[in-house]
């Protein structure tokens, strides 16, 4: 694969991991809003893991994508950027429950 390529295909990861979390948390794939339980917590969970792992898969490819471009490469940053805050908030959400 082309060494430019890895910037945005992290960006497209990043992007329909948005999209999946979002879908999952309306209920799109219960097959109704009505599965999700009373406040909607069984299809939360479903968002959160989804854009958990998207996240971390575009963050790998970011990575890549610096590792053959060079720190120059503003699409690699872009890519580190949208997938690398969501894993760092699951991170500081998780110690701070753990730390409780």
């Amino acid at each position: 694969m082309k060494a430019g390529a890895w910037g945005p295909i992290s960006i497209a990861i990043a992007g329909l991991s948005y999209v999946l979390a979002l879908l999952a948390m309306q209920g799109v794939f219960e097959g109704s809003s009505g599965a999700c339980g009373d406040f909607g917590f069984r299809c939360l969970g479903n968002g959160i893991l989804l854009l958990g792992v998207g996240c971390l898969i575009g963050t790998v490819c970011a990575i890549v994508a610096f590792s053959r471009t060079g720190p120059r490469s503003w699409l690699s940053w872009l890519g580190l950027l949208m997938n690398g805050l969501p894993l760092l908030a699951f991170v500081v959400v998780f110690f701070l429950i753990a730390m409780r």
